[in-house]
Parts: C-alpha cells; structure tokens; sequence
C-alpha cells in the first residue's frame, strides 16, 4: 500500500509540474503577442516616381511608416500610369487582397474611380473625422479628389509647368537681340506680311513675356554660338509620343485661350493658332530638332540643359530641383519664370496681336487612392496620412521642392528653406498658380484624344505638313489638317 501510495504522489508531482509549464508557456505567448513580436501585416504599395525620389522614398519614408505602424510594405514601381488600371483590375479578378494604396497621377484620379476600383474614403473613415482631416489640405487638391460629392483620395503633391532657363544665356540674348533685330523682323514679316508687333522691345524679366518675346529669344539662341562653338537651336518642349508631349501643347493652348472645349473640338481658332506657332518654330529652326527626331522626355531635356544643348525648356518643380543639383555645372545659373502668355501672329492695322492670352499653365499632381483590394482599408488610410503628415512632407517638399499639400506648410515653408535658389523655384510655382492653372479635361476618352493630338503634332508640325506645296505656312493648309483630325476625334 506504500508503494502505491508513493506512486500517486510523484504522478501527482509531475502533472503539477506539467500544467506549471504550460501555463508558464501561455504566459509567455501572451506577453510576446502584446509586445508585437507577431510577424507584421504585409502589403504592397503601387508608386511611380523619379530615380531619385523613388530611392528617397523607399529608404527615407518606408522603414519609418513601417515602424509606426508595424506593417511591412513592399513598393511596386510601375511604368505608365495606366498600369495602375489594369494591376487592380487583376488582382481584383484573382480575388487576392495585397494592393494597399496606388500612387494616382491626375489624369486617372476620375477614370479609376469610374472604374470602380477606388474606395470612397467615408466608407473607411468616420464623416466626421475625415471633414477635419481634409481640412488640412490644399482645398484645390481635395477638390480634384471630390467626385460626386464623395472624396475618394488622399492629397500626394501638386505641380506645375512653369519656364526653366540659363540666366547667363538669356542675358546674352538680351544684350545681342538688337543687333539681329533686323533678321528677327524679316523672319516675321514674311510669315505675317508686317513683323514684330508695333513698339516692340524684349523685356528683360521673362515674368512679363508673350510668345514674341520667346521667340525672339529663341532667335538669338539659334543663332548665337555656344557649348563646342557649335550654333544651334536651344528652345525645346517634349517631344516623346506620350502624354508629357500632349501636356505641353496644351498648356499652350490655354495659354491662347483655349479651352477643354476646344481641346474636344480640334479645329478651333485658338487651336489654329497653337499650330501656327508650333510651325513657325519648326520652320525657322527655332526649337532644337532632337526633341522630336530623338523623341525627347523631361529626362532627356534635363540631360540637354547639363550638355549645352537646352538654354530653355518648361519644367515642373521637381525637375527644377534635380537639375539644378545634378546637370548644371554652374547650378546658380538657373533661373525661373512664370509661363509667357499666349499672343496671335495674326496683327491689326496697327500691329498689335488681335488675340492676346494670359500666363497660364497645367494644373497637375498626385493622390493617395485606396483601391477595393486592399487587405485592410483603415490601414491604407492610416499609411496615407502618414506619408503626408506634416514631418514627413515638410522634410519631403524640402527635398524635391514639391508643392506642399499641407496648408500648414505651405503657409512657412519659404522661411524653412535656407537655400534661395530653392525658395526661388517654389515662390514662382506659387506666382503660377495664382496668375492661373487649367485643369485637363476628363473625359473618359482623353487617353485616345490626347494621342490623336500627338499624331496632330508630329505629323503637321514636325513633318512640315503645314504647306501644300511644301514652301512656308500656310495657315488654311493647317486648318485643313486640323479638320481631318477633328472628324478622327468626333466619329470614334
């Protein structure tokens, strides 16, 4: 009976012991998991940004929205900013959750949400919370996210087209232009029977140009020896077949005041005039050719400006940054301007433009949309706003000379910035704004009519398709092509 008895207790003994261990094994789990040493969520993020920002942003911003809020984000690069459409529509139809925000470039803000691929963010966050959290951004911006009285994004940046130079390249052209004002005359005159305009004389602020004085500019340029005492043409916009060619041109043409509806239309006067312009530059070898031969992006003009080959060019505030840090021997040489307005080559009997435009640019940016296969959307939410809080941001647009979103910043952030060529820049992208900005149309088929305005471009201006019989401009042969273009974009 003892011996059973001793037997009991050791039984008893180790099944103590045991379920010791296994509470203290419990504990110990439960103390892990409050510490979060659980694997953390992982999600993807869709971006598409310059090199150097892109490298910035994935080991600048990542590991520290990471950190804050224990998510592990792996970051997509993608190519075009269609992509995004077609990257959601499938994962959308696989059924997988991974794609927690998608970097949206204006011209797919509305087309995204049209699609139904864009959460509308009262469905993730409390109406009240998110009023005031709207409020701290750029009301322009919040605005453009708005559709249907629901807003669908989180502010990215703003930007805008304004006109890049050479400093000590214009003064030359200022101090030479009277001695080739006779050659700058003849050259107008035999395109509109008179010349320059009554009076006229080159301001020597680039603030207070029309497209003459761009184009007497441009003038002296081409006909002004410069890098390898090569003389050549050094006026450029972009001349890619993609949407950047397209932006360009019409910026022009609000800069005549077009509108939309004369973007839709193709044929219209301020849209006769553009091409007019744009044939008068071709003809008179006033843009550099390697624009459209090479097929020119805003990389390849940043590469231009280091070379010697661009003395001009149209630049949001991102490339004005990057190329005065990177491709410019002597970076205090650039300077920075508000857009020219538009002005008719078509004068009065008293030699004054008979249409004059007004200083005005692309209205453009970025947004935060969290698409309907995110994996958790407060999160997504939650990521956004980080990225745009106001150290985050502030430390950003000091870096890249991104138009801040934040009204908090936006209000200091000239005095933050110690460099003047840096406040320079932004000081002028805000003077864009307020001397004006246009909104592209959105028009669900402005991908195929911004296209058919390229193929416009290339194939009246470029290949000197402006002249029946191949001597000169003729305006009526221009406004003929235009309609055939027109009729193109009406019947599809």
């Amino acid at each position: 009976m003892k011996w059973i008895f001793k037997q009991y207790r050791m039984s008893l003994g180790w099944t103590l012991f045991s379920f010791k261990i296994i509470w203290l094994l419990l504990f110990f789990l439960q103390i892990t998991n409050g510490l979060s040493f659980a694997a953390p969520q992982r999600v993807n993020m869709l971006i598409r940004m310059m090199d150097t920002q892109d490298q910035w942003f994935r080991n600048r911003i990542i590991p520290a929205i990471e950190k804050e809020l224990d998510v592990k984000i792996n970051v997509i690069t993608y190519n075009r900013v269609r992509d995004i459409e077609e990257m959601v529509r499938l994962e959308k139809k696989s059924g997988k959750h991974t794609i927690a925000l998608v970097k949206t470039e204006m011209s797919e803000v509305h087309t995204m949400v049209r699609l139904g691929y864009i959460l509308p963010l009262d469905d993730i966050i409390d109406p009240v919370k998110l009023k005031k959290d709207m409020e701290e951004y750029s009301d322009k911006a919040v605005n453009f996210a708005t559709i249907n009285g629901k807003v669908y994004y989180v502010p990215r940046k703003l930007e805008t087209n304004t006109f890049l130079y050479k400093k000590s390249k214009l003064k030359e052209a200022i101090n030479r232009w009277s001695l080739l004002a006779g050659q700058i005359n003849e050259m107008f005159k035999k395109h509109n029977g008179y010349g320059l305009p009554s009076d006229y004389k080159l301001e020597a602020d680039p603030g207070l140009w029309d497209w003459y004085d761009l184009a007497v500019v441009s003038f002296c340029w081409s006909h002004t020896k410069g890098e390898f005492g090569l003389t050549m043409p050094r006026m450029v916009h972009r001349g890619r077949n993609y949407s950047g060619t397209t932006i360009e041109l019409l910026t022009k043409l609000y800069q005549i005041n077009g509108s939309n509806k004369d973007i839709l239309a193709m044929d219209t006067q301020p849209v006769l005039d553009l091409f007019e312009w744009e044939s008068f530059y071709v003809e008179n070898n006033l843009y550099n050719s390697s624009m459209w031969i090479q097929r020119w992006s805003g990389g390849d003009i940043w590469a231009g400006f280091a070379s010697g080959q661009v003395y001009g060019a149209f630049m949001h505030q991102v490339d004005a940054f990057s190329i005065h840090e990177r491709y410019l021997k002597d970076p205090s040489d650039l300077g920075v301007a508000i857009m020219p307005k538009g002005a008719s080559m078509e004068l009065d009997e008293n030699g004054k433009p008979i249409r004059l435009g007004r200083h005005i640019s692309n209205f453009a940016g970025w947004w935060w949309g969290i698409p309907v296969t995110t994996p958790d959307a407060k999160l997504s939410y939650d990521i956004a706003r980080l990225i745009t809080s106001y150290k985050i941001h502030l430390e950003e647009c000091l870096k890249f000379g991104m138009i801040p979103i934040r009204k908090d910043i936006s209000n200091k952030i000239e005095g933050k910035m110690l460099e003047p060529w840096k406040r320079n820049i932004l000081k002028t992208a805000m003077l864009q704004y307020a001397s004006g900005t246009r909104v592209l149309p959105l028009n669900k088929d402005f991908f195929r009519i911004s296209s058919i305005w390229r193929k416009a471009w290339f194939n009246i201006v470029t290949k000197k398709q402006y002249s029946d019989n191949g001597e000169g401009i003729d305006v009526n042969t221009i406004k003929k092509r235009l309609e055939l273009y027109s009729r193109i974009v009406q019947d599809q």
